[in-house]
Protein backbone atom coordinates (compact mmCIF):
# COMPACT_ATOMS: atom_id res chain seq x y z
CA UNK A 1 0.00 0.00 0.00
CA UNK A 2 1.61 3.69 -1.13
CA UNK A 3 0.91 5.78 2.21
CA UNK A 4 -0.83 9.34 1.83
CA UNK A 5 2.10 12.69 1.31
CA UNK A 6 0.93 14.90 3.41
CA UNK A 7 -0.26 17.96 2.30
CA UNK A 8 3.01 20.09 3.26
CA UNK A 9 4.92 18.11 0.99
CA UNK A 10 2.14 17.42 -1.98
CA UNK A 11 2.49 18.95 -5.25
CA UNK A 12 -0.22 21.30 -4.76
CA UNK A 13 1.58 23.05 -1.60
CA UNK A 14 4.58 22.90 -3.69
CA UNK A 15 3.26 24.55 -6.19
CA UNK A 16 1.45 27.41 -4.09
CA UNK A 17 4.54 28.19 -2.20
CA UNK A 18 6.45 28.99 -6.21
CA UNK A 19 3.64 30.50 -6.85
CA UNK A 20 4.15 32.75 -4.14
CA UNK A 21 7.05 33.07 -4.09
CA UNK A 22 6.67 34.88 -7.01
CA UNK A 23 4.20 36.84 -6.19
CA UNK A 24 5.85 37.99 -3.08
CA UNK A 25 9.21 38.52 -4.54
CA UNK A 26 7.42 40.88 -7.59
CA UNK A 27 5.76 42.38 -4.95
CA UNK A 28 8.70 43.59 -2.29
CA UNK A 29 10.03 44.81 -5.84
CA UNK A 30 7.60 47.37 -6.57
CA UNK A 31 7.33 48.17 -3.26
CA UNK A 32 10.90 49.40 -2.91
CA UNK A 33 11.22 50.89 -5.79
CA UNK A 34 8.11 52.80 -5.02
CA UNK A 35 9.55 53.70 -1.58
CA UNK A 36 12.28 55.04 -3.52
CA UNK A 37 10.58 57.06 -5.64
CA UNK A 38 8.86 58.32 -3.02
CA UNK A 39 12.16 58.87 -0.61
CA UNK A 40 13.46 61.11 -3.67
CA UNK A 41 10.12 62.75 -4.27
CA UNK A 42 10.00 63.68 -0.59
CA UNK A 43 13.77 64.45 -0.37
CA UNK A 44 12.88 67.20 -3.20
CA UNK A 45 9.68 68.48 -1.86
CA UNK A 46 12.17 69.12 1.22
CA UNK A 47 15.01 70.71 -0.56
CA UNK A 48 12.40 73.05 -1.93
CA UNK A 49 11.04 74.23 1.59
CA UNK A 50 14.23 74.64 2.43
CA UNK A 51 14.67 77.59 -0.60
CA UNK A 52 11.50 79.09 0.66
CA UNK A 53 12.58 79.37 4.36
CA UNK A 54 16.15 80.93 2.46
CA UNK A 55 13.01 83.70 0.74
CA UNK A 56 11.65 83.73 3.85
CA UNK A 57 14.72 84.68 6.35
CA UNK A 58 17.05 85.90 4.23
CA UNK A 59 15.67 90.06 4.84
CA UNK A 60 16.24 89.60 8.25
CA UNK A 61 19.16 87.98 7.95
CA UNK A 62 20.41 90.68 5.88
CA UNK A 63 19.78 93.31 8.05
CA UNK A 64 21.16 91.82 10.97
CA UNK A 65 24.34 91.11 9.53
CA UNK A 66 24.19 94.64 7.86
CA UNK A 67 24.40 96.48 11.28
CA UNK A 68 26.45 93.83 12.89
CA UNK A 69 23.77 92.88 15.45
CA UNK A 70 25.11 89.65 16.96
CA UNK A 71 21.93 88.81 19.32
CA UNK A 72 19.43 89.78 16.52
CA UNK A 73 21.06 87.15 14.07
CA UNK A 74 21.55 84.66 16.92
CA UNK A 75 17.94 85.25 17.32
CA UNK A 76 16.74 84.65 14.24
CA UNK A 77 19.16 81.25 13.65
CA UNK A 78 17.82 79.21 16.61
CA UNK A 79 13.74 80.68 15.56
CA UNK A 80 15.38 79.22 12.27
CA UNK A 81 16.57 75.98 13.46
CA UNK A 82 13.10 75.25 15.06
CA UNK A 83 11.06 74.67 11.99
CA UNK A 84 10.54 71.00 11.24
CA UNK A 85 13.01 70.48 8.72
CA UNK A 86 15.95 72.69 9.92
CA UNK A 87 18.03 70.83 12.55
CA UNK A 88 21.09 73.14 11.57
CA UNK A 89 21.73 76.56 10.74
CA UNK A 90 25.42 77.50 10.07
CA UNK A 91 26.46 81.48 8.80
CA UNK A 92 30.38 82.16 7.46
CA UNK A 93 32.27 85.16 6.02
CA UNK A 94 34.15 85.34 3.33
CA UNK A 95 36.97 83.39 4.40
CA UNK A 96 34.94 80.44 5.75
CA UNK A 97 34.76 81.30 9.52
CA UNK A 98 31.80 80.78 11.30
CA UNK A 99 29.48 84.05 12.41
CA UNK A 100 26.69 81.91 13.93
CA UNK A 101 26.42 78.37 14.61
CA UNK A 102 23.02 77.33 15.82
CA UNK A 103 20.82 73.57 16.14
CA UNK A 104 23.03 69.97 16.55
CA UNK A 105 25.76 70.98 13.14
CA UNK A 106 27.85 68.37 14.61
CA UNK A 107 25.36 65.58 14.03
CA UNK A 108 23.93 67.01 10.82
CA UNK A 109 27.53 67.37 8.49
CA UNK A 110 28.57 63.60 10.10
CA UNK A 111 25.14 61.80 8.55
CA UNK A 112 26.30 59.33 5.74
CA UNK A 113 23.64 60.40 3.58
CA UNK A 114 22.34 64.92 4.40
CA UNK A 115 21.02 67.51 2.68
CA UNK A 116 21.50 71.25 2.93
CA UNK A 117 20.66 73.93 1.26
CA UNK A 118 23.93 76.66 0.90
CA UNK A 119 22.92 80.53 -0.39
CA UNK A 120 24.58 83.75 -0.15
CA UNK A 121 23.86 87.16 1.86
CA UNK A 122 24.24 89.93 -0.09
CA UNK A 123 23.62 94.21 0.23
CA UNK A 124 23.18 97.06 -2.22
CA UNK A 125 24.89 100.17 -0.97
CA UNK A 126 24.95 103.01 -3.71
CA UNK A 127 24.19 100.49 -5.96
CA UNK A 128 26.84 98.26 -5.61
CA UNK A 129 26.47 94.42 -4.05
CA UNK A 130 28.33 93.66 -1.09
CA UNK A 131 28.99 90.25 0.25
CA UNK A 132 27.58 89.55 3.68
CA UNK A 133 27.93 86.40 4.50
CA UNK A 134 27.29 82.43 3.41
CA UNK A 135 24.39 80.80 4.80
CA UNK A 136 24.01 77.04 4.86
CA UNK A 137 20.53 75.64 5.97
CA UNK A 138 21.01 71.49 6.79
CA UNK A 139 18.26 68.79 6.92
CA UNK A 140 18.48 65.19 7.69
CA UNK A 141 17.26 62.19 5.71
CA UNK A 142 15.02 61.39 9.24
CA UNK A 143 13.09 64.48 8.19
CA UNK A 144 12.35 62.76 4.43
CA UNK A 145 11.57 59.64 6.32
CA UNK A 146 9.77 60.70 9.25
CA UNK A 147 7.58 62.02 6.06
CA UNK A 148 7.20 58.86 4.55
CA UNK A 149 7.28 56.49 6.99
CA UNK A 150 3.20 56.55 7.83
CA UNK A 151 2.18 56.48 4.69
CA UNK A 152 4.07 53.70 3.64
CA UNK A 153 3.33 51.59 6.69
CA UNK A 154 -0.49 51.99 6.06
CA UNK A 155 0.72 50.27 1.92
CA UNK A 156 2.62 47.77 3.88
CA UNK A 157 -0.34 46.34 6.27
CA UNK A 158 -2.70 46.64 3.05
CA UNK A 159 -0.38 44.59 1.35
CA UNK A 160 0.07 42.20 4.15
CA UNK A 161 -3.29 41.79 4.64
CA UNK A 162 -4.63 41.27 1.28
CA UNK A 163 -2.05 38.46 0.81
CA UNK A 164 -3.29 36.58 3.50
CA UNK A 165 -6.60 36.53 2.24
CA UNK A 166 -5.23 36.04 -1.13
CA UNK A 167 -2.96 32.99 0.16
CA UNK A 168 -6.34 31.79 2.17
CA UNK A 169 -7.87 31.49 -1.17
CA UNK A 170 -5.59 30.14 -3.73
CA UNK A 171 -4.85 27.60 -0.72
CA UNK A 172 -8.46 26.63 -0.40
CA UNK A 173 -8.96 26.45 -4.36
CA UNK A 174 -5.51 23.84 -4.75
CA UNK A 175 -6.94 21.82 -2.08
CA UNK A 176 -10.31 21.38 -3.41
CA UNK A 177 -9.19 21.05 -7.26
CA UNK A 178 -5.85 19.67 -7.23
CA UNK A 179 -5.07 17.96 -3.54
CA UNK A 180 -8.07 15.83 -3.35
CA UNK A 181 -8.27 14.60 -6.47
CA UNK A 182 -4.84 13.73 -6.08
CA UNK A 183 -4.61 12.05 -3.13
CA UNK A 184 -8.11 9.97 -4.59
CA UNK A 185 -5.89 8.73 -7.10
CA UNK A 186 -2.78 7.91 -5.39
CA UNK A 187 -5.23 5.63 -2.98
CA UNK A 188 -7.34 4.47 -6.22
CA UNK A 189 -3.42 3.22 -7.70
CA UNK A 190 -2.13 1.93 -4.19
CA UNK A 191 -5.12 -0.48 -3.97
CA UNK A 192 -4.80 -2.08 -7.30
CA UNK A 193 -4.46 -5.82 -7.17
CA UNK A 194 -1.82 -7.04 -9.51
CA UNK A 195 -3.49 -10.39 -9.66
CA UNK A 196 -6.10 -9.25 -10.99
CA UNK A 197 -4.54 -5.99 -13.13
CA UNK A 198 -6.30 -6.96 -16.25
CA UNK A 199 -9.86 -6.16 -14.18
CA UNK A 200 -8.97 -2.83 -12.79
CA UNK A 201 -9.87 0.48 -13.45
CA UNK A 202 -9.87 3.26 -11.25
CA UNK A 203 -12.99 5.99 -10.76
CA UNK A 204 -12.17 9.60 -9.11
CA UNK A 205 -16.02 10.91 -9.47
CA UNK A 206 -14.18 13.42 -11.54
CA UNK A 207 -17.08 16.40 -13.15
CA UNK A 208 -14.58 18.52 -15.56
CA UNK A 209 -12.78 16.95 -18.59
CA UNK A 210 -9.20 18.31 -17.50
CA UNK A 211 -6.10 17.11 -17.20
CA UNK A 212 -7.06 14.84 -14.38
CA UNK A 213 -9.51 13.48 -15.59
CA UNK A 214 -7.84 12.87 -19.00
CA UNK A 215 -4.82 11.20 -16.92
CA UNK A 216 -7.69 8.97 -15.14
CA UNK A 217 -8.66 7.75 -18.59
CA UNK A 218 -4.50 6.99 -19.72
CA UNK A 219 -4.04 5.03 -15.99
CA UNK A 220 -7.22 2.98 -16.90
CA UNK A 221 -5.82 2.27 -20.80
CA UNK A 222 -2.50 1.40 -19.42
CA UNK A 223 -4.38 -0.76 -16.03
CA UNK A 224 -5.52 -2.44 -19.79
CA UNK A 225 -2.53 -2.72 -21.32
CA UNK A 226 -0.53 -4.29 -18.48
CA UNK A 227 -3.42 -6.62 -18.16
CA UNK A 228 -2.59 -8.04 -21.63
CA UNK A 229 0.81 -7.52 -21.02
CA UNK A 230 1.00 -9.48 -18.14
CA UNK A 231 -0.79 -12.90 -19.82
CA UNK A 232 2.01 -12.52 -22.96
CA UNK A 233 5.06 -12.31 -20.24
CA UNK A 234 3.78 -15.34 -18.37
CA UNK A 235 3.62 -17.49 -21.64
CA UNK A 236 6.85 -15.78 -23.32
CA UNK A 237 8.26 -16.23 -19.94
CA UNK A 238 8.08 -20.31 -19.96
CA UNK A 239 9.95 -20.03 -23.02
CA UNK A 240 12.57 -17.47 -21.61
CA UNK A 241 13.17 -20.47 -19.14
CA UNK A 242 13.80 -22.74 -21.20
CA UNK A 243 16.10 -21.13 -23.81
CA UNK A 244 18.13 -19.77 -21.19
CA UNK A 245 18.67 -23.21 -19.55
CA UNK A 246 19.75 -24.08 -23.20
CA UNK A 247 21.89 -20.98 -23.15
CA UNK A 248 23.76 -21.53 -19.82
CA UNK A 249 24.80 -25.23 -20.64
CA UNK A 250 26.45 -23.75 -24.28
CA UNK A 251 27.76 -21.29 -22.06
CA UNK A 252 29.40 -23.58 -19.43
CA UNK A 253 30.60 -25.81 -21.90
CA UNK A 254 32.24 -22.55 -24.25
CA UNK A 255 33.40 -21.59 -20.19
CA UNK A 256 35.28 -24.57 -19.84
CA UNK A 257 36.98 -24.12 -22.82
CA UNK A 258 37.62 -20.75 -22.68
CA UNK A 259 39.50 -21.55 -19.54
CA UNK A 260 41.17 -24.79 -20.81
CA UNK A 261 42.89 -22.50 -23.46
CA UNK A 262 43.42 -20.02 -20.78
CA UNK A 263 45.65 -22.70 -19.00
CA UNK A 264 46.88 -23.64 -22.18
CA UNK A 265 48.60 -20.17 -22.73
CA UNK A 266 49.38 -19.33 -19.38
CA UNK A 267 51.44 -22.67 -19.13
CA UNK A 268 52.85 -23.24 -22.74
CA UNK A 269 55.33 -21.38 -24.66
CA UNK A 270 53.14 -20.14 -27.92
CA UNK A 271 55.67 -20.29 -30.22
CA UNK A 272 57.30 -24.07 -29.43
CA UNK A 273 54.02 -25.18 -27.31
CA UNK A 274 56.20 -26.81 -24.59
CA UNK A 275 56.06 -25.16 -20.80
CA UNK A 276 57.23 -21.99 -20.04
CA UNK A 277 59.57 -20.16 -17.51
CA UNK A 278 56.83 -19.68 -15.12
CA UNK A 279 54.96 -23.63 -15.08
CA UNK A 280 58.41 -25.13 -15.08
CA UNK A 281 58.87 -23.99 -11.75
CA UNK A 282 55.64 -24.82 -10.59
CA UNK A 283 55.90 -28.03 -11.32
CA UNK A 284 59.46 -28.23 -10.82
CA UNK A 285 59.15 -27.58 -7.29
CA UNK A 286 56.55 -30.14 -7.15
CA UNK A 287 58.73 -32.76 -8.39
CA UNK A 288 61.76 -31.69 -6.48
CA UNK A 289 59.30 -32.25 -3.12
CA UNK A 290 58.51 -35.71 -4.44
CA UNK A 291 62.08 -36.27 -5.09
CA UNK A 292 63.19 -35.44 -2.03
CA UNK A 293 60.48 -37.18 0.34
CA UNK A 294 60.82 -40.32 -1.64
CA UNK A 295 65.05 -39.83 -1.50
CA UNK A 296 64.45 -40.41 -5.54
CA UNK A 297 67.83 -38.35 -7.68
CA UNK A 298 66.68 -35.86 -9.94
CA UNK A 299 68.53 -34.27 -12.45
CA UNK A 300 68.92 -30.72 -14.82
CA UNK A 301 69.88 -29.96 -18.68
CA UNK A 302 70.18 -26.60 -19.53
CA UNK A 303 70.52 -26.18 -23.38
CA UNK A 304 71.50 -23.47 -25.16
CA UNK A 305 71.39 -23.56 -28.99
CA UNK A 306 74.90 -22.62 -30.27
CA UNK A 307 75.36 -19.39 -32.31
CA UNK A 308 71.96 -19.02 -33.07
CA UNK A 309 71.79 -15.02 -33.21
CA UNK A 310 74.07 -15.88 -36.62
CA UNK A 311 70.93 -18.12 -37.75
CA UNK A 312 68.90 -14.79 -37.20
CA UNK A 313 71.04 -12.40 -38.75
CA UNK A 314 71.85 -14.88 -41.88
CA UNK A 315 68.25 -16.11 -42.36
CA UNK A 316 66.08 -14.01 -40.71
CA UNK A 317 64.04 -14.83 -37.36
CA UNK A 318 61.40 -16.61 -39.11
CA UNK A 319 63.80 -19.21 -39.88
CA UNK A 320 65.01 -18.91 -36.25
CA UNK A 321 61.42 -19.69 -35.18
CA UNK A 322 61.07 -22.54 -37.04
CA UNK A 323 64.83 -23.72 -36.22
CA UNK A 324 62.95 -23.69 -32.36
CA UNK A 325 60.08 -25.34 -33.68
CA UNK A 326 62.84 -27.96 -35.51
CA UNK A 327 64.43 -28.24 -31.88
CA UNK A 328 61.64 -28.90 -29.63
CA UNK A 329 60.07 -31.23 -31.64
CA UNK A 330 63.15 -33.52 -31.50
CA UNK A 331 64.15 -33.44 -28.07
CA UNK A 332 60.33 -34.34 -27.27
CA UNK A 333 60.64 -37.06 -29.25
CA UNK A 334 63.35 -38.77 -26.83
CA UNK A 335 61.47 -37.30 -23.64
CA UNK A 336 59.61 -39.86 -20.87
CA UNK A 337 55.84 -38.33 -20.04
CA UNK A 338 57.07 -37.43 -16.91
CA UNK A 339 59.94 -35.35 -17.67
CA UNK A 340 59.60 -31.56 -17.85
CA UNK A 341 61.04 -29.73 -21.20
CA UNK A 342 60.50 -26.09 -21.12
CA UNK A 343 61.57 -22.98 -22.89
CA UNK A 344 63.46 -21.13 -20.44
CA UNK A 345 64.04 -18.12 -22.58
CA UNK A 346 65.69 -17.13 -25.92
CA UNK A 347 67.33 -19.96 -27.28
CA UNK A 348 67.78 -21.73 -24.03
CA UNK A 349 65.65 -24.42 -23.26
CA UNK A 350 65.67 -26.55 -19.83
CA UNK A 351 65.10 -30.21 -19.27
CA UNK A 352 64.22 -31.69 -15.70
CA UNK A 353 64.55 -35.58 -15.43
CA UNK A 354 62.47 -37.76 -12.06
CA UNK A 355 64.06 -40.74 -11.04
CA UNK A 356 67.74 -39.80 -13.02
CA UNK A 357 71.13 -39.35 -11.62
CA UNK A 358 74.09 -37.72 -13.46
CA UNK A 359 74.85 -40.53 -15.64
CA UNK A 360 71.47 -41.16 -16.94
CA UNK A 361 70.83 -37.29 -17.53
CA UNK A 362 74.88 -37.63 -19.21
CA UNK A 363 73.47 -40.23 -21.52
CA UNK A 364 70.47 -38.77 -22.65
CA UNK A 365 71.95 -35.31 -23.11
CA UNK A 366 74.95 -36.62 -25.56
CA UNK A 367 72.07 -38.53 -27.28
CA UNK A 368 69.98 -35.47 -27.67
CA UNK A 369 73.74 -33.43 -28.81
CA UNK A 370 73.94 -36.00 -31.54
CA UNK A 371 70.28 -35.95 -32.75
CA UNK A 372 70.72 -32.21 -32.91
CA UNK A 373 74.05 -32.08 -34.24
CA UNK A 374 72.07 -34.72 -37.17
CA UNK A 375 69.33 -32.86 -37.81
CA UNK A 376 68.70 -30.70 -41.12
CA UNK A 377 66.37 -27.93 -40.70
CA UNK A 378 64.60 -27.15 -44.05
CA UNK A 379 63.22 -23.52 -44.44
CA UNK A 380 62.35 -22.69 -47.85
CA UNK A 381 65.63 -23.12 -50.68
CA UNK A 382 67.54 -23.24 -47.04
CA UNK A 383 69.28 -25.84 -45.49
CA UNK A 384 70.18 -25.01 -41.84
CA UNK A 385 72.50 -27.28 -39.16
CA UNK A 386 72.63 -26.26 -35.78
CA UNK A 387 74.37 -27.72 -32.85
CA UNK A 388 73.67 -27.54 -28.96
CA UNK A 389 75.57 -26.72 -25.97
CA UNK A 390 74.49 -28.42 -22.53
CA UNK A 391 75.27 -28.36 -19.11
CA UNK A 392 73.93 -30.93 -16.89
CA UNK A 393 73.30 -30.95 -12.84
CA UNK A 394 71.85 -33.36 -10.24
CA UNK A 395 70.20 -32.94 -7.17
CA UNK A 396 72.42 -33.77 -4.29
CA UNK A 397 72.29 -33.43 -0.30
CA UNK A 398 73.24 -29.79 -0.17
CA UNK A 399 69.81 -28.79 -2.44
CA UNK A 400 67.68 -26.62 -1.19
CA UNK A 401 65.93 -25.12 -4.19
CA UNK A 402 64.91 -25.78 -7.62
CA UNK A 403 67.11 -22.53 -8.83
CA UNK A 404 70.24 -23.95 -7.27
CA UNK A 405 70.30 -26.86 -9.10
CA UNK A 406 69.28 -25.02 -12.51
CA UNK A 407 72.09 -22.37 -11.57
CA UNK A 408 74.58 -25.42 -11.21
CA UNK A 409 73.49 -26.77 -15.07
CA UNK A 410 74.01 -22.66 -16.10
CA UNK A 411 77.44 -22.75 -14.33
CA UNK A 412 78.12 -26.09 -16.50
CA UNK A 413 76.66 -24.78 -19.42
CA UNK A 414 78.73 -22.36 -19.47
CA UNK A 415 81.68 -23.83 -19.41
CA UNK A 416 80.60 -26.32 -22.25
CA UNK A 417 81.01 -22.89 -24.13
CA UNK A 418 84.15 -21.77 -23.22
CA UNK A 419 85.08 -25.13 -23.61
CA UNK A 420 84.15 -25.30 -27.59
CA UNK A 421 80.52 -25.40 -27.98
CA UNK A 422 78.71 -28.58 -29.50
CA UNK A 423 79.36 -30.73 -26.11
CA UNK A 424 77.91 -32.10 -22.73
CA UNK A 425 79.28 -30.71 -19.84
CA UNK A 426 78.81 -32.22 -15.66
CA UNK A 427 80.90 -31.18 -12.66
CA UNK A 428 82.72 -34.01 -13.42
CA UNK A 429 83.69 -33.10 -16.87
CA UNK A 430 87.75 -31.75 -16.70
CA UNK A 431 88.17 -29.02 -19.73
Amino acid sequence: MLRNIPITRSISMRLLARVFTIYFTITIFITFLHIVLEYSHTKKAVLEELEAVDKTFTPALRTALWEINHEQLQSIADGIVKLPTIVALVIEDNHGKTIIESGDYTAAVQQETRFYHQFHITQTFSGEEIFLANATFYTSKSVVIDRIIFGFTIILLNAAVKSFILLILILWAFRVILFYPLRRLTQKISAINLDKIDTQQIHLGLVHDDELKLLEQCINHMLTKIGKQKRMLIESNEKYQQNLERQVKERTHELAEANQRLSYFATTDPLTNILNRRSLFEYGERDLTRARRNGQPISVLMMDLDHFKAINDNYGHAAGDAVLIAFTTSVQETLRESDLFARYGGEEFLLLLTDTDIDGASKLGEKIRQAVERQVVHFGDQQIRITISIGIAALNDREESLESIISRSDRELYRAKIMGRNRCCTPETEP
